[in-house]
């Protein structure tokens, strides 16, 4: 098991390097004994053969004049010095070579060594899990000839436009990619003898990864500071006081724990809403496997800003974030991109939105902000920037709302306004959690049919507490039934049904963060990035409705494997690339000494004694 602390970081290359380097410095030192050995032949054959006007028989060279017997003599010894020389030379090079290949061979297997050492697995009884995590790592990127996998023997959910579900069905994994999906018996038939490795998941459920639009990874050490506070309360006396007493380091643990909780409930790709270090967080998605669109927090205004994140100008949180992109996008493998973050408007000048409404189209990534959250944003708006109704009209009046934009929230929209994101093509993250605790009614029902794209997110731990997207799945469906009483006067059961919401975190969700074209359903192309579902639990036996039970009797217990990319990063139920164990301990250091830099003290509730 690989320490996510370790100071020696193994990339998945080092042990195809490390062959590599030997294979190499092998072939060098036999061609330079070819070569060796081919001089010494021609170079014996000129010895043994004198000069053609010269009689090489003994009784001849005996009846020779003495002149003429030196000469011939004198020719010999000139080619056995010749042939000396070169064996000396020679068998110095090749000496040389012996000793550069064994240095070779001793760096090689120390790579190999330190990596098998790094990527190790302390439980033995996963053993076979680990093999084969080593085994897909050494598929990949060198010999991908023999990376074939084939899932078969299960239900596989595509969320592909036709909305196919295979009973029995198979899935062919090449590389990254989707090769095939199927029939069980047509996949197993076509491709079992270019299989790498075959899989029966004996029923199990195959969804696309999920995806979850909204996350605070850097907040997860903060999980519980600020529980049962109004938003403003949560904002000026908790979240940023931590916030701005967090390292870099205490950024890439709080990543890596959050990282994990996402993982144990099947998400494969996120959206970072927005932190101080966007280098600890890309550190920790790299290790962890996932794939993610992270941003950085940007504030160029408004009150009760930490002093250290003060007096940012717009150009200094464009320049940093421009930084970044150069320095993290389209990295680990191609699953980090990095976005461009505005935290809300009230924190935000019109010149801060409207460089990065220009910088981010330069760039070709989207944008991540917090939209219409609370009824005192539009309030503000109102009154700062005159206009009549809020966020959504303002951002509309400057031309911000664009098919680029991931709007988080937008609880407090009118009709005119779903009208507003629809016609630009913004995608909307709803959080139903965070939403209930803090906002309010999301009218998640009227943006749907409006044409919007909506995802699920989970929020911040410190605004959900569970970082389940499965949870948000749940409770997505329920209280946007239970909303219908709340706006119409009467329920309505069919409100966002179970194939919707799981179009919400999986093609939505890919929409949302614009990676629609490889992530989002099983289809051929696509990105490897699935999970695994064992509906043979007491949480989900009878499945009598397969797609119903996904949503409403699902929990993050089901959930036994993961793959992104290609790979597995979480095999029954076990994380295969960081120590679960050594996370959490360096969680819990980390967030003591957090919150007293921060001096946030958390009430007492009841009389402990």
């Amino acid at each position: 098991m690989r320490s996510p602390f370790s100071s020696s970081f193994s990339p998945t290359w080092v042990r195809p390097l490390s062959i590599s380097l030997l294979n190499r410095s092998a072939s060098t030192l036999f061609r330079r004994f070819q070569q060796l050995y081919r001089k010494v032949r021609r170079a014996s054959a000129r010895v043994f053969a004198p000069p053609p006007s010269t009689c090489v028989s003994v009784s001849t060279l005996l009846s020779m004049d003495p002149l003429t017997s030196s000469q011939v003599f004198y020719h010999w010894w000139l080619q056995i010095d010749s042939l000396w020389s070169l064996i000396k030379d020679g068998a110095f090079s090749f000496c040389w070579g012996l000793v550069g290949f064994h240095l070779w061979c001793w760096l090689g297997s120390w790579l190999v060594v330190t990596m098998a050492y790094i990527g190790r697995d302390e439980d033995s009884t996963n053993s076979k899990a680990t093999a084969e995590k080593i085994e897909k790592t050494m598929a990949s990127p060198t010999n991908f000839a023999s990376a074939v996998t084939i899932l078969h023997n299960a239900t596989i959910v595509t969320m592909d436009s036709d909305s196919r579900v295979f009973r029995n069905g198979g899935i062919v994994i090449e590389r990254d990619a989707i090769r095939a999906v199927g029939q069980s018996s047509d996949i197993l038939r076509q491709f079992s003898a270019l299989a790498h490795r075959v899989v029966d998941l004996n029923g199990q459920i195959v969804l696309p990864g999920l995806i979850n639009t909204h996350v605070h990874t850097s907040q997860q050490l903060g999980r519980g500071i600020a529980d049962d506070v109004d938003l403003m309360t949560w904002l000026h006396d908790r979240i940023w006081p931590y916030e701005s007493n967090m390292s870099e380091e205490d950024s890439y643990i709080s990543t890596l724990l959050c990282g994990i909780e996402l993982i144990h409930s099947g998400v494969t790709c996120f959206a970072e809403a927005g932190g101080q270090h966007v280098s600890g967080m890309a550190r920790a998605v790299e290790l962890l496997g996932l794939r993610a669109c992270l941003a950085e927090s940007t504030m160029d205004s408004g009150d009760g800003l930490p002093k250290s994140w003060a007096g940012r100008s717009a150009g200094d949180c464009i320049q940093s974030q421009k930084e970044l992109y150069k320095k993290h996008h389209n990295t680990g493998d191609g699953r980090i991109r990095v976005w461009l973050g505005i935290r809300q408007i009230m924190n935000a000048t019109d010149d801060l939105l409207l460089a990065t409404r220009d910088t981010a189209k330069e760039l070709k990534t989207g944008i991540h902000m917090h939209v219409a959250e609370i009824a005192y944003e539009n309030q503000f708006v109102t009154e700062t920037r005159k206009v009549d109704h809020g966020t959504v009209t303002h951002l509309e009046n400057i031309q911000f709302l664009q098919n680029n934009l991931l709007a988080a929230h937008t609880v407090w929209v009118n009709p005119s306004q779903i009208d507003c994101l629809s016609r630009g093509g913004v995608k909307v993250s709803h959080c139903p959690a965070a939403a209930m605790r803090m906002l309010g009614f999301a009218p998640i029902r009227e943006m749907l049919d409006a044409g919007i794209c909506v995802s699920l997110g989970t929020d911040g731990a410190p605004s959900n507490n569970r970082m389940s997207i499965v949870d948000e799945m749940y409770l997505a469906s329920l209280i946007n039934k239970g909303r219908e009483v709340h706006t119409n006067g009467t329920t309505d059961p069919t409100a966002l049904p179970a194939e919707t919401v799981l179009e919400l975190v999986t093609i939505n969700g890919a929409k949302s963060v614009l990676w629609d074209n490889e992530i989002g359903s099983l289809e051929v192309g696509k990105k490897a990035d699935l999970v695994v579902i064992n509906p043979s639990s007491w949480t989900m036996v009878p499945l009598h409705d397969s797609i119903s039970s996904l949503v409403y009797s699902m929990r993050t217990e089901n959930v036994v494997s993961v793959m992104c990319n290609g790979l597995w990063i979480m095999k029954d139920k076990k994380i295969l690339n960081v120590d679960e164990e050594e996370v959490l301990a360096k969680a819990k250091q980390a967030s003591a000494e957090i919150l007293k830099r921060a001096g946030i003290k958390i009430p007492s509730r009841m009389n402990f004694l």
